[in-house]
């Protein structure tokens, strides 16, 4: 019983694969995170550039209402359906997994 209950846990830390993301922005453009942080560390941009980061978080069934940004494309995570199938009988993980982290962003 112990060995199934580990081999669980650990497949509920493998699955769960949604995460939130950031992305960049400079004058309204996309930029990478890279070039975020060399325009954040020097100061000469401050004054003619608009630089910000926008922080997108997974969300399900529970949170839509809160977390869902429209100006994001999202995708469903696979992983979190798998185990939320196969731990079903639990009852716990599968409300997880659906309710807080069933679509991440594309």
């Amino acid at each position: 019983m112990k060995k199934i209950i580990i081999i669980l846990t650990c497949l509920i830390c493998f699955c769960s694969c949604a995460d939130e993301k950031y992305f960049y922005f400079k004058n309204r453009k996309e930029i990478s995170e890279k070039d975020f942080d060399i325009y954040v560390n020097t100061e000469s941009h401050i004054k003619t550039d608009t630089v910000l980061s926008y922080l997108v978080k997974p969300y399900g069934w529970a949170n839509w209402e809160s977390t869902k940004d429209k100006n994001v494309i999202y995708d469903v995570v696979i992983g979190n359906v798998v185990c939320s199938i196969i731990l079903s009988e639990t009852i716990i993980a599968p409300i997880y997994f659906t309710g807080w982290s069933l679509l991440n962003e594309a």
